[in-house]
């Protein structure tokens, strides 16, 4: 908001669109660095990498996957991450990483 704008800019910079639909970058950002779903470049995303990138204690959320929905929660326990759930699809392979 402090660059004039009165909703959630593409990126966070002046450069970004400031009228995306969907205001994603907010959405991708926690995909990608809360819950830690890190996708593979191949064509099915049967490789999923969970890899969380955040100082946050906790992290729940779900992720679309073209096959079903992935599900994540995650705590912090005396400095070390704890997950509670990791729900995938059938057919994909997850990996779990520091």
């Amino acid at each position: 908001m402090s660059l004039g704008s009165k909703t959630c800019t593409e990126f966070f910079s002046k450069k970004g669109s400031w009228c995306h639909a969907w205001s994603a970058s907010p959405a991708c950002y926690l995909s990608k660095n809360a819950l830690g779903v890190q996708i593979s470049g191949d064509p099915d995303c049967d490789d999923v990498e969970i890899r969380v990138q955040t100082a946050l204690e906790w992290a729940e959320g779900t992720y679309p996957h073209p096959k079903g929905s992935i599900h994540i929660k995650w705590h912090t326990e005396n400095g070390v991450r704890v997950f509670g759930r990791v729900e995938v699809p059938d057919g994909v392979k997850v990996t779990i990483s520091e």
